[in-house]
């Protein structure tokens, strides 16, 4: 249960702080989000409005927590499509829709080493089903097919600020400084908030800075990976993803806005803002199999924009952790939330639950310590 009257300010408006907002809200808080950049807002550095996105696990076998995490978001957002009875290929109000994700290997990897029918999360989806061998395309070795989610980002970030604000949430654009490291900035955002009319004291903050708590903290193991995507009008009756070993294709519909998300790269270390022409060149060729009923009577692409943003990877996964950081302005906690590299919609439900649990538990201990 939270601390009565307890003000948690989140640093972050991509979908992992807003997400988190919303669910502190849900749960009693009063929560701020103060960010260089909101929905919005066009920068290679703000992730989250460039991303493709669906439901596509990046977890492994092995990673049992982030796994948990993957599920929740799957469960919650089929919750959503189910209670507004939207048919597969029709947008909710938050921008999701239901579409059937056909996804095939072109090599053997560890993820399908004992069969697709094996992968972990197999048993987790719905209708999910083997793809014959006799009916996969050339150059497929596995396939397999089941119901996921695609997200029409634009929609649904701005969907979760109307959520904050309907809760009495607040989210502020300000730029934090980064010179004097993490202490700088939460002194900093304290003296900005009753600026902005904020008067209530701060009980915790949320650092979900993504790429930039490179500088922010600083934490040296977060890193850019580059990720170079194509938008094109008009949507595909399906998802659909080919893997090739390292390297994957993809065509993700975001049926809000009746346009298709082409891709990608992941291009880890690399800071180039600029699009390249042989990447989007790559990028087109790549998918005219997976979307032929998206080519136009010249067989191309009507393409609508070349995007590049930079997803906030950490080397060792995510970073959600509470610590207590000196500052000239006071003492205060902070949560770490941050390094979700390119599945940060699909992780954020249960990051956010993560985060939740943590704050709750340190404010649990404080209060237990105050008594003694």
């Amino acid at each position: 249960m939270p601390v009565a009257n307890a003000h948690v300010v989140v640093i972050g408006a991509g979908v992992v702080g807003l997400q988190t907002a919303v669910t502190f809200l849900e749960n009693g808080y009063d929560v701020t989000v103060i960010a260089k950049h909101v929905p919005g807002d066009k920068s290679s550095e703000y992730t989250s409005p460039w991303a493709g996105a669906q439901w596509r696990t990046h977890s492994t076998a092995q990673d049992f927590e982030l796994q948990k995490w993957d599920l929740a978001s799957y469960t919650r957002w089929f919750q959503t499509v189910d209670e507004e009875k939207k048919k597969p290929g029709q947008a909710t109000k938050s921008g999701l829709a239901k579409f059937n994700n056909v996804v095939y290997w072109t090599e053997k990897d560890e993820e399908i080493s004992n069969g697709p029918e094996n992968v972990w999360f197999a048993s987790h989806m719905r209708s999910f089903e083997v793809i014959p061998q006799s009916s996969l395309p050339k150059g497929a070795i596995a396939g397999a097919r089941y119901d996921a989610i695609t997200i029409d980002t634009t929609v649904y970030l701005a969907y979760l600020v109307d959520r904050i604000t309907a809760l009495r949430g607040r989210v502020i654009k300000a730029e934090l400084p980064t010179t004097n490291g993490l202490a700088g900035a939460l002194a900093t955002a304290a003296r900005l908030l009753p600026v902005y009319g904020v008067n209530t004291p701060i009980s915790a903050f949320v650092n979900a800075s993504g790429i930039l708590a490179r500088e922010l903290v600083p934490d040296s193991a977060v890193h850019p990976i580059r990720g170079q995507t194509v938008l094109v009008r008009g949507v595909p009756p399906q998802l659909r993803t080919i893997i090739r070993g390292q390297g994957v294709s993809y065509v993700i519909p975001r049926a809000a806005s009746n346009s298709t998300i082409l891709g990608g790269t992941k291009q880890v270390g690399n800071w180039n803002q600029e699009p390249d022409d042989a990447t989007t060149k790559w990028i087109l060729e790549s998918c005219k199999e997976l979307a032929p009923e998206l080519l136009n009577e010249k067989g191309e692409f009507d393409v609508l924009s070349v995007n590049v943003g930079f997803r906030p990877g950490r080397t060792g996964g995510p970073r959600l952790e509470v610590e207590e950081v000196q500052t000239e302005a006071g003492r205060f906690v902070v949560c770490h939330e941050y390094g979700h590299a390119g599945a940060g919609y699909q992780l954020s439900f249960g990051s956010a639950d993560k985060t939740l649990g943590l704050l709750n538990d340190h404010f649990e201990k404080k209060l237990t310590r105050a008594k003694l």
